[in-house]
């Protein structure tokens, strides 16, 4: 006999969860924080990035979208596990990030010699968003 299990998620938390990471995003990624590092790490001039300003909103879109299903998933975990404490939750995003998120981040950096400074600020970024987003979904998902 098939067994079928029903996750009972929060439409709104997988909603907040999602807008949480392009806020992260907007703002991690402004030129008041890592912007400019970034875009020198990437060794790209605000010339050259001005061509997508035409095509952000689809870009913004598809960020949007996979958020929500990077929510979706942590809150499905969060239930499924029986997480019941908020540092156990912050605890298992840490997990996630350093098993899941940094290892792609950081071959680049291994084999491509790529930038060193960028692997950090995305990393960071990442480490931000899943927190957030974890703790959004242990309190209302």
């Amino acid at each position: 006999m098939q067994r079928m299990y029903v996750i009972d998620i929060s439409f709104l938390a997988v909603l907040f969860g999602g807008l949480s990471s392009v806020v992260i995003g907007v703002v991690w990624y402004s030129r008041a924080l890592f912007g400019t590092m970034w875009m020198r790490g990437v060794s790209m001039s605000p010339e050259q990035l001005s061509w997508r300003h035409t095509r952000m909103p689809l870009f913004a879109l598809g960020a949007f979208i996979a958020s929500l299903v990077l929510s979706l998933v942590i809150g499905i975990l969060v239930r499924t596990l029986g997480i019941m404490y908020l540092y156990d939750a912050l605890l298992f995003a840490g997990a996630l990030w350093a098993g899941i998120i940094v290892p792609p981040l950081l071959a680049p950096v291994l084999w491509e010699g790529r930038n060193v400074a960028v692997f950090a600020i995305n990393a960071g970024y990442w480490l931000l968003v899943v927190w957030s987003v974890t703790a959004i979904m242990f309190f209302w998902g």
